[in-house]
Formats: structure tokens, C-alpha cells, sequence
């Protein structure tokens, strides 16, 4: 026990210097990666790997998967390792292949039948494009609007 404790101790890393964590996602990209996943119609899946090039954020992969811990509400069962695998351990990868199966996906053994059912995403400028015109349209509630005019 005093092993696991010095070892915490040791291996405990210095906060940054802009104040955030070092894991800590920037609050747009994290907007990004959850609109991506929420774009997942049933019976499609997609990889960690995809959402987060879909979100402007290639390599982010396991940011993807801190986003779905953080924020619930998200289909999380849509979201499979490359190639089809399922990624939980446990009675989570039984909820996962048994949620799947009921929106109509099916396996190859234990992976998802890719070739089927991968989400393709539309490309980067177009989910910039659409988030733009949600917020143009007050769509996003979230996100106070600027009623300021340009002038030139």
C-alpha cells in the first residue's frame, strides 16, 4: 500500500500554466465531438478515431472517449473501436452489442459489420458550415446571439 501511494505521489504532474488540465479539451472541440456523435442516425456506427476527425480534431481519439464519460445524453453505444470492435469491458460490451442489435446492426463475430453500417461523415467545412447556420437561424439556445450591426 505504501508502494501505490509514493508512486501517485511521484508520478503526479504539474498543473499548466494556462490553468486547465492537461487532459482538459477545449470547450468548442468538445462541442464538436458531441455533435458528431449526436449526428449518428440508428442503426450506424462509427469509430473514435472517425468522430474525431469528423470534429476537426484528428488523433483525438481518446478525447472522444473522455467526451462521452463527461456528457450524458449521447448514443454512446454508436461509437465502436476501428475495424468494429467493441471497446467496453463487461456487462457494458453486452449493452452495447445487445443496443446495437435492436436499432438492426449486425456482426461479423464480435465486430461490427463496418462495410454496413460506418457512418460516412460529410466532410469538416460542411459540419462548420451547419453549425453556423444553426446559430444564424437561433437554433442553439445555448450560444448567446450578437445583435450588433458592421458598419463600413
Amino acid at each position: 500500500m505504501f508502494a501505490c501511494r509514493r508512486s501517485l505521489i511521484v508520478n503526479r504532474r504539474k498543473p499548466s500554466k494556462s490553468g486547465r488540465g492537461r487532459g482538459s479539451a477545449p470547450e468548442e472541440l468538445r462541442a464538436r465531438v458531441a455533435r458528431s456523435i449526436r449526428a449518428l442516425p440508428p442503426g450506424t456506427v462509427s469509430s473514435y478515431g472517425a468522430i474525431a476527425k469528423a470534429a476537426g480534431w484528428p488523433g483525438a481519439a481518446r478525447q472522444v472517449v473522455r467526451v462521452l464519460r463527461q456528457v450524458p445524453g449521447l448514443p454512446w453505444h454508436r461509437v465502436v473501436g476501428s475495424g468494429g470492435a467493441i471497446k467496453c469491458l463487461g456487462e457494458d460490451a453486452a449493452e452495447q452489442r445487445f443496443r446495437l442489435r435492436m436499432e438492426g446492426v449486425t456482426f461479423h463475430g464480435a465486430r461490427v459489420d463496418m462495410k454496413r453500417h460506418e457512418f460516412r461523415f460529410k466532410s469538416l467545412r460542411h459540419l462548420v458550415i451547419e453549425s453556423f447556420e444553426s446559430l444564424s437561424h437561433g437554433t442553439n439556445d445555448s450560444i448567446p446571439q450578437c445583435n450588433h450591426s458592421v458598419t463600413q
